[in-house]
């Protein structure tokens, strides 16, 4: 995908660069920590076959688009799912829109709310002292219920 000198990473952004159709496909969630991006895109907009791309921004070029690959239909987005990137960990999942969604990673807790869509994301520098650590979720409000081992 050619690199786009946007420095938001938009919808509009990733559906011009990233050469989807506008007429077609809808991005579903835009998850961005720093100069990294999560997105979900449904490349025909009826949900049966949804990407995950990676974004990178760079200072002089902008967002370029990266990997992606197939992730299913959007009837079968778990609840949460997690996975390391190699240079950042990643999770996403469905739940009830709006609900909270609380994501432990480094010894820090971070918060995200189901989109109109019920998705939700998280992208993070892979900056773990423990190699192979992935973010743990827990659908609710910060200690609504805790993590094993916390």
């Amino acid at each position: 995908m050619p690199a786009a000198p946007d420095n938001d990473l938009s919808a509009e952004l990733v559906l011009r660069a990233g050469g989807w159709p506008a007429r077609y496909a809808r991005v579903l969630l835009i998850e961005r920590d720093g100069d990294n991006g999560l997105v979900l895109v449904d490349g025909n907009g009826d949900g049966a076959e949804l990407e995950v791309e990676y974004w990178h921004h760079e200072a002089n070029a902008g967002w370029r688009g990266g990997s992606s690959s197939g992730h299913g239909p959007l009837e079968s987005v778990t609840s949460a799912e997690s996975w390391d990137a190699g240079d950042f960990a990643c999770a996403l999942g469905r739940a009830s829109p709006a609900a909270v969604i609380t994501i432990r990673y480094c010894g820090a807790a971070y918060t995200r709310r189901a989109n109109e869509f019920g998705l939700w994301g998280f992208i993070h520098d892979s900056d773990s002292r423990r190699p192979g650590e992935l973010p743990a979720v827990t659908i609710g409000p910060p200690d609504a219920r805790r993590n094993p081992g916390d």
